[in-house]
Order: structure tokens, then C-alpha cells, then sequence
């Protein structure tokens, strides 16, 4: 396998990675308690008063400009 072979499959990992997270994002109704963004747990506290909330609270306020 040469350089250009494995740049293709870590390029496509990638991809199947990026639209896992996408459709999770599109769900809107996370059920896994993994963040979308860094597939970090999001707490189950936050999941509790929040339910369907996609990201952690880092995450969260990131996006938030927090």
C-alpha cells in the first residue's frame, strides 16, 4: 500500500465520521449522550434538564461564543 492508498482511507474514515456525525446532528434527539462535536459524554445532569441536547457544555459554549 503506498502513500496515496493510505491517504484515501484515512480521508474516507474521516468522511464516515463527519456523516455519523451529521446525522446524529439531524436527529435532534441524541440518545447516545455523545457529544456531535468531540464525542465527549455529555453529563447525564445536562441530558436530564435538556433532553435531546446534542453537545457537552464545552462544546456548547464554544459554539455559544461563552
Amino acid at each position: 500500500m503506498d502513500a496515496a492508498d493510505r491517504a484515501e482511507v484515512v480521508i474516507e474514515k474521516e468522511m464516515d465520521c463527519m456523516i455519523a456525525k451529521s446525522q446524529r446532528r439531524l436527529q435532534g434527539n441524541n440518545q447516545t449522550g455523545a457529544c456531535v462535536d468531540c464525542d465527549g459524554m455529555i453529563p447525564m445532569d445536562r441530558m436530564a434538564a435538556l433532553p435531546g441536547c446534542a453537545r457537552c457544555v464545552a462544546c456548547q459554549n464554544e459554539i455559544e461564543g461563552s
